[in-house]
Parts: C-alpha cells; structure tokens; sequence
C-alpha cells in the first residue's frame, strides 16, 4: 500500500511538472522526512530506512540533495 501510494506521488510529479522519475521519487519519498531523517533514531526508522533504500535502490542523502535543490530553487522549480 505504501509503495503504491510513492509510485503514485512520483507518477503525479513526472506528469505535472516534467521532471524526471528519479526526482519525483526523490520528493515523494523525502516527504517521510519524520522517518528518514529522526531526531532520534528508532528500530523502526532503521528498518523503514533500510527498506527505502532497497526497495527504491536510493541513497537516503541524495534523496535529501534532491529536495532541497528543488526547495532552493537551483532544480529551475521551487516546491515549498
């Protein structure tokens, strides 16, 4: 359910906006940011992370390179 729900943001941004598929991942899956980035890492955020990771052959800091070049604005769009 929740890889379909990613796809689908991912899918929806690739459409919209014409950026690429890898970008709209990026953003789709940077928007779980409470359990890719914690403030205090638990069990749970390890074992999401790792999933992540593996499902979508990411690396957890390029996904975060990615968004925040599209909230800076140096992507050519600016997403809030």
């Amino acid at each position: 359910m929740l890889n379909n729900w990613i796809l689908e943001v991912r899918d929806a941004l690739v459409e919209a906006f014409l950026m690429t598929p890898e970008d709209a991942l990026s953003l789709s899956l940077d928007g779980f940011d409470d359990i890719l980035r914690p403030e205090v890492p638990t069990q749970f955020t390890i074992d999401m992370q790792a999933w992540v990771e593996a499902t979508y052959s990411v690396d957890l800091n390029e996904i975060t390179h990615t968004a925040d070049q599209y909230c800076d604005g140096t992507k050519g769009l600016k997403c809030l």
